[in-house]
């Protein structure tokens, strides 16, 4: 399964700070940028199509389905139990 590195996300507005990402983002192995909704990326980690990282201080992090209390889902990083919400400090996407 080829996996991406998320380099970039767009955030909206919104209640819960988990479910304020509505976009990842990045760069693919031909160097040309890619973006995807949190939904798309979602499904396709589910579908076991992709999967998703994050470079953290030079050591890769995966990026795996969570949910909310009440069933929500959205994307986690692995090295949030410790730093935080990785994907929210990451910059925009262009």
């Amino acid at each position: 399964m080829p996996t991406l590195k998320i380099l970039c996300t767009r955030k909206a507005t919104h209640p819960q700070p988990p479910l304020s990402i509505s976009h990842i983002g990045g760069v693919n192995s031909n160097k040309r940028p890619w973006t995807l909704t949190v939904e798309d990326a979602i499904r396709t980690l589910e579908l076991k199509q992709y999967s998703y990282c994050v470079m953290l201080d030079g050591r890769r992090t995966e990026v795996y389905v969570a949910q909310t209390p009440s069933g929500e889902k959205y994307l986690k990083c692995g090295a949030d139990f410790r730093d935080g919400d990785t994907l929210a400090s990451l910059p925009d996407c262009p």
